[in-house]
């Protein structure tokens, strides 16, 4: 199964701590650089140019997005929807390196997205001891409804499962349970996760953690398979 989205591809973070933020991705979680230009880092878990860019700035900040289209049929298709609903396009082409051709606009709630297909393949590597991949994100959008309706309508997303009385939405691209999912709050990202390559592999992160001062949170629910930090 896949619709225009074909997968989640990656999460730009804004951070006044590069060096830092880098150290923790790489020594904590276990990410690897795979570029590293003025300003900005490239990282991923699987062998992909990036899966999470940051970017030095003066805060500390979700960016952006990254959704990858099916084909460039799709992403002809993402832009007509895009365009139709009146959303801002703030780029004709990826706002980062290693894409191919795509675009970015302003989503609801100011959230950043940029679609696009072809990727730069990296040149092998020894993978890291971290995890398999990038998985999904947690939102927390002030209007729960809208943002649902704009990641079916417009992202062709579909609803996987609802915790409640529409307390929260997970949504998917692809065969994963979700790649977004939605609880209502302050209009801001509450988490990205990632697929660890075994049980064991969270157990040895909790003691990186712990040496550190620091906790491992692990949600199972609504995870399906998999082990996730």
């Amino acid at each position: 199964m896949s619709g225009l989205i074909s997968q989640m591809g990656y999460v730009a973070l804004l951070t006044t701590q590069l060096d830092e933020s880098v150290q923790v991705a790489t020594e904590m979680l276990g990410l690897r650089v795979t570029e590293r230009g003025a300003g900005i880092a490239y990282l991923a878990a699987a062998d992909v140019h990036h899966e999470m860019v940051y970017t030095a700035a003066e805060v500390d900040a979700v960016d952006h997005f990254g959704l990858v289209a099916h084909d460039a049929a799709a992403l002809v298709e993402l832009r007509t929807r895009v365009d139709a609903a009146g959303f801002r396009v703030v780029s004709d082409v990826p706002l980062v390196k290693g894409n191919g051709e795509g675009f970015a606009f302003v989503g609801p709630e100011d959230f950043v997205f940029c679609v696009y297909v072809g990727a730069e393949v990296p040149s092998p590597v020894p993978l890291s001891f971290g995890p398999d991949r990038y998985g999904h994100v947690n939102l927390h959008p002030q209007d729960l409804q809208t943002m649902k309706d704009f990641l079916v309508d417009v992202l062709d997303f579909r609803l996987s499962d609802i915790i409640g009385d529409d307390f929260a939405y997970f949504m998917r691209c692809n065969p994963d349970h979700h790649g977004i999912a939605l609880i209502k709050g302050r209009g801001t990202l509450h988490h990205h996760a990632w697929q660890t390559q075994s049980i064991a592999d969270l157990g040895k992160l909790a003691d990186r953690l712990f040496r550190v001062g620091k906790h491992l949170i692990w949600g199972p629910v609504r995870h399906g398979a998999g082990h996730n930090i």
